[in-house]
């Protein structure tokens, strides 16, 4: 796992390379995406061991939802 150079850098990466991670990063873009869309504006919890579950729940229901819709 490596991380992109920029753009100007005086050391570009391979371009193979550079496409590899453009495609890994995008697909955990895509992922990321999805399962934020499924979070509430806000979760109301006051302390961690509230939260914890709450956010394990939202990562859950993204899971099935992932795996039983095409």
């Amino acid at each position: 796992m490596q991380v992109a150079r920029k753009r100007n850098s005086t050391r570009p990466d391979f371009p193979a390379l550079a496409y590899i991670q453009q495609t890994t990063r995008h697909a955990i873009e895509t992922v990321f995406s999805q399962i934020t869309l499924r979070f509430p504006k806000s979760i109301h919890a006051v302390t961690m061991d509230g939260f914890l579950p709450k956010l394990t729940a939202f990562i859950f229901v993204q899971t099935l939802e992932a795996a039983f819709m095409p």
